[in-house]
């Protein structure tokens, strides 16, 4: 682990001297202040080619984005207000950042970012990294580990994002245990010290999770080959080896007392017996010890959809394409649906890009943008196996913002994921909305007349839940204004007299659970007065009620099948689709009611129910069914 570890921290270091040596080169600083956007999009794909980097973003001095290697066409967002790093550097000109965080369009990266001077002047920023993915995570492993040793990076949010195993079987089988349920990656593991086996091989498990700058974005589960024939064989051998030792000790003595009697041929029986007995048992403890990944006989409802970015500061002069992503949580799926509503008075459509898409390019049976009532519609099908990868992408959508108003896209009740089952199961379990702050590109030079566009680092995304009652607000800063704000339970169109006031541009807050509205307005040095801008907050850390259990019967025979219902409520947020069972001490398995179990075998078996809300809090309950011979 020791190895693991100092690998990450060479990787690191090795980013910040590749930041360090772009910005080194002249080239860069010239087309920056040329302000060409086409120098500097070359320059941003050959940096990246030329040092093997996932990606290289320059910005202006306000943190727009000019240049992106990986996404030449998407320019115009901020990152200084939507990245922590971005942050730390937009305080604080004079530093770089070098940390594995949360990217704004990829989900965890190692990356290094600081300003770019020019004779002491900010005149941009640099932001180069790499994405945790399954090629990095590949080399990561040829890299820093041994023969067989595995790597898997992963988000608390989706889940395993890259792996090493190189193989989709067991991806699959990893992302179907290793997901938002799941004991496995749940914030408390940080010593997580298991035993795993997939496909006959056994792997000890250690858990690394990554601190982040304000919060952890993931972590990594490194997966060491694990030999229980020749632990068994071990164990056999010194106990073996130990009962011959006594014996001689044993005949020494009585040889020496004059008591000397031969029995080597029957010891040496007793051994032999004894070795197979000792390396069998061994075994087999070694073996049940073991957490097995298998395939299950039943559907895991654990798909997720969500827009990337689910949240952005966009520039009202850009176009943007937004993706809409698939997460299986390893159940293969053949077809999906979606459906999204928007308003068509703050953003145009301007297409449906399929080029990325995971579906087959013939199987697209809609593919509609409906202006008037603002509406998308995308059904597309996979064939035969299906997609099982760890996400995919539907389809891109090519937004133009309209004013300066944010834009809100939201999935609605037509959204389905179908699972390859042959019966067009719908296992989507919950879908992440979209919000989106629209800007003026040069907002720090912006007038009082202008809405102040919002941002919250702790809860960026207006359309979904939190379970953080801690918020964190910030705003462009305008020269000589003073802001007026108030935090309250609806949206108002004016601020109050009895409204609290600040010269900064940021604030930090804690609040109840429930729905609030930030209203801000600022007024310059002769008292002229803005528009008043707002922006909502969700929170909900208050858990739904335990999960109801119904059981057909808690008393059954060998081989009899237990059928079982789960219900539950969430007064706020409201209940995530599905629950997670966890069955005689195993790990959390997404599923839907009613449920079928068969019992084999007799004994106890302990179930839990877990249920989320939208939040992500959960509740469990638990019941015990008695088997009988």
């Amino acid at each position: 682990m020791s190895q693991v570890e100092e690998g990450i921290q060479k990787e690191l270091k090795n980013t910040a001297e590749e930041r360090g040596q772009i910005i080194a080169s002249e080239t860069l600083v010239g087309a920056l202040k040329r302000n060409s956007p086409l120098e500097l999009l070359a320059i941003a794909q050959t940096e990246a080619k030329k040092r093997n980097l996932h990606f290289v973003v320059i910005t202006d001095k306000d943190g727009f984005v000019l240049a992106r290697s990986h996404l030449p066409t998407q320019t115009g967002d901020n990152f200084f207000l939507t990245s922590a790093y971005g942050r730390i550097i937009a305080e604080d000109e004079t530093k770089a950042v070098t940390a594995v965080e949360r990217g704004p369009r990829v989900y965890l990266i190692f990356v290094s970012s600081s300003q770019i001077f020019d004779k002491g002047v900010a005149i941009g920023g640099l932001t180069i990294g790499h994405s945790l993915n399954d090629s990095y995570a590949t080399s990561f492993q040829q890299k820093y580990l041994n023969t067989g040793e595995q790597i898997v990076f992963y988000t608390p949010s989706e889940g395993i994002f890259g792996d090493s195993f190189n193989n989709k079987e067991k991806t699959g089988l990893i992302s179907t245990y290793f997901s938002l349920g799941p004991d496995l990656t749940t914030p408390n593991l940080a010593g997580l010290s298991k035993e795993i086996k997939i496909n006959g091989n056994y792997y000890a498990i250690r858990h690394i999770v990554f601190p982040g700058i304000e919060k952890s974005p993931g972590g990594a589960f490194v997966f060491f080959p694990v030999n229980h024939k020749l632990y068994s064989l071990f164990w056999a051998s010194s106990i073996t080896l130990s009962l011959f030792i006594f014996y001689f000790i044993t005949l020494f003595l009585l040889k020496f007392l004059g008591h000397h009697k031969n029995r080597l041929p029957i010891l040496l029986f007793i051994g032999l017996v004894l070795f197979i007995t000792t390396y069998f048992i061994g075994f087999i403890k070694l073996d049940h010890g073991a957490t097995e990944l298998k395939k299950l006989p039943y559907l895991i409802y654990n798909s997720t959809m969500k827009f990337e970015p689910e949240s952005d500061v966009i520039s009202q002069s850009s176009e943007k394409t937004i993706a809409i992503n698939v997460y299986t949580g390893g159940e293969a799926i053949n077809a999906v649906s979606v459906r999204v509503k928007y308003d068509p008075e703050t953003v145009s459509i301007l297409d449906i890009l399929t080029i990325n898409s995971f579906c087959d390019p013939s199987l697209f049976l809609e593919k509609d943008i409906d202006e008037e009532n603002g509406e998308i519609k995308i059904t597309c099908g996979i064939s035969n196996p299906g997609f099982f990868d760890t996400v995919g992408t539907v389809a891109e959508i090519l937004l133009q913002p309209l004013d300066l108003k944010p834009i809100s896209l939201e999935f609605t009740a037509g959204s389905q994921v179908l699972a390859n089952d042959g019966l067009g199961t719908d296992v989507l379990r919950t879908v992440t909305n979209g919000y989106y702050q629209v800007v003026r590109q040069k907002f720090a030079e912006s007038n009082i007349q202008n809405p102040i566009p919002i941002f919250s680092p702790s809860h960026p995304n207006s359309n979904r839940w939190y379970k953080n009652k801690n918020i964190r607000l910030l705003w462009p800063k305008l020269g000589g204004s003073t802001y007026y704000y108030s935090l309250s339970r609806g949206p108002k169109t004016e601020v109050g007299d009895k409204t609290l006031k600040t010269t900064s541009n940021e604030l930090n807050t804690s609040v109840d659970d429930g729905v609030y509205y930030f209203n801000l307005q600022a007024k310059d040095a002769t008292n002229k007065s803005g528009p008043v801008s707002n922006f909502k907050i969700m929170v909900d850390t208050t858990p739904p009620l335990a999960p109801k259990i119904k059981a057909s019967n808690e008393i059954i025979k060998e081989g009899d099948t237990v059928r079982f219902d789960f219900t539950s409520e969430d007064v706020l947020s409201g209940l995530q689709s599905g629950f997670y069972v966890k069955m005689n001490k195993g790990i959390f398995l997404p599923v839907k009611p009613p449920f079928y179990v068969p019992f084999l075998e007799s004994g106890e078996y302990p179930i839990v129910v877990r249920v989320f809300d939208k939040a992500n809090n959960f509740s469990d309950n638990s019941i015990v069914i008695q088997v009988e011979d």
